[in-house]
C-alpha cells in the first residue's frame, strides 16, 4: 500500500478504460509476484523460474513487466539494491564531481550524462531490461566523474608547484 496503484489506475481510466485494464493487470500481477518474492524477501529464489507462479497444473501464470519485480523475485532485496545500486551510485557521485570541473563544457557533458542515467535507471523500474545501454551510461558517468577528479588533483598539484 506504498505506492498509489489505485489512483493511477483511476487516472488511467479518464484517458482509456483499455490503458486502466493494463495498468490494473500489471499492477495485480506485481502484488502476487511481490507475494511470491517475500517468502525469500533477501536473497530471492535465484534461476529457473523459481520466483514465478503456477496454477495447479503447473502453468506459468504470472506476467513480469518490471525489472523491479524481477530483481526483487530472483536476487532479492539485496540483489536489487546492488542492480539499482550499480546504476544510481555513479550519478550521486557525480553531483558532487561536477563541481570540480574547471570547463563548464565537462560539468555540462557529466550533467547530461548522469540525467541520461537516473532516467534509464527509473523507466527500468516499470519496464524490463533488454540490453545494457543503461549500465553503459552509468558506466561512462562513473568514467567522466573519475577524469574531472584527476584533472582537479592534477591541476591542484600543478598550481602549488609554481608557488613553491
Amino acid at each position: 500500500e506504498v505506492f498509489p496503484t489505485n489512483r493511477l489506475v483511476e487516472t488511467a481510466g479518464k484517458y482509456s478504460a483499455a490503458r486502466a485494464q493494463s495498468l490494473e493487470f500489471r499492477f495485480e500481477n506485481e502484488d502476487i509476484l511481490l507475494e511470491r518474492a517475500r517468502e525469500r524477501l533477501w536473497f530471492g529464489w535465484g534461476g529457473f523460474g523459481r520466483n514465478r507462479i503456477f496454477d495447479e497444473r503447473g502453468k506459468d501464470v504470472s506476467v513480469t513487466d518490471g525489472e523491479w519485480i524481477l530483481r526483487v523475485g530472483i536476487r532479492g532485496l539485496l540483489g536489487f539494491a546492488g542492480s539499482f545500486g550499480l546504476l544510481l551510485w555513479p550519478v550521486l557521485v557525480a553531483r558532487r564531481r561536477g563541481r570540480l570541473a574547471a570547463d563548464p563544457d565537462d560539468a555540462r557533458l557529466l550533467d547530461n550524462l548522469a540525467l541520461l542515467a537516473a532516467v534509464s535507471a527509473v523507466d527500468l523500474l516499470p519496464n524490463s531490461i533488454m540490453n545494457t545501454l543503461p549500465f553503459l551510461i552509468s558506466g561512462a558517468v562513473a568514467g567522466v566523474s573519475d577524469t574531472l577528479v584527476q584533472q582537479a588533483r592534477a591541476a591542484k598539484t600543478a598550481a602549488l608547484a609554481r608557488h613553491a
